[in-house]
């Protein structure tokens, strides 16, 4: 019996270190400078969006790349809630001609974290352009993405303040398969492990 699960424990052990270490994909919008309206109905606003931030992929490792004309809008109170990145990424041969919407989401949540911090969650869509240029298939799946907005308040009680930073980060759904393995992998140890 010792010898296996010690043969079980060097095969994992071996599986382990034959796939090579991958980095979660991250795409990470960053901004400042905007408007935003809490009401009882909803959330709305406008940010300005300075530069997108790619990790993790197979073309970049650890690079930003200035936005130009990057704006973000969103309304959770409307017909359809969205939230919207536009712009242009130049280095990156995006939106030469006219700016793109870079992002697509919709709003599923929101919460006011703290007197400033505001937090929007829901599922979105890159643009294809984006995708491509980061090495990424285009049917990648994201966790929802998370922005938290940062700011102060035009005046106490106010329903309104001024976003003085945005952070919109998005992460890589972990492939399932990989997920599978280890698990089956318990599985099998666990089974010779009871059968002793």
């Amino acid at each position: 019996m010792k010898k296996q699960l010690l043969l079980a424990t060097a095969l994992i052990a071996a599986l382990a270190m034959a796939a090579p270490a991958a980095a979660t994909p991250i795409i990470d919008f960053h901004g400042q400078l905007g408007e935003v309206t809490i009401t009882t109905g909803g959330i709305s606003g406008s940010t300005e969006i300075t530069s997108v931030l790619i990790q993790g992929t197979p073309n970049y490792v650890n690079n930003a790349f200035e936005v130009v004309g990057g704006v973000l809008t969103f309304n959770s109170a409307g017909a359809v809630p969205n939230f919207i990145i536009t712009g242009s990424v130049p280095a990156l041969g995006i939106g030469l001609a006219a700016p793109v919407q870079l992002l697509t989401g919709s709003i599923v949540g929101w919460d006011l974290q703290a007197p400033s911090i505001l937090h929007i969650y829901g599922p979105d869509v890159k643009y294809a352009g984006l995708m491509e240029a980061a090495g990424l298939p285009l049917d990648t799946q994201w966790a929802y993405f998370g922005s938290d907005l940062y700011g102060n308040p035009i005046a106490e009680g106010s329903s309104t303040f001024y976003a003085t930073s945005v952070d919109i980060r998005n992460t890589q759904v972990p492939d399932a398969g990989s997920s599978l393995l280890l698990l089956g992998m318990g599985l099998v140890g666990l089974r010779m492990w009871r059968k002793r």
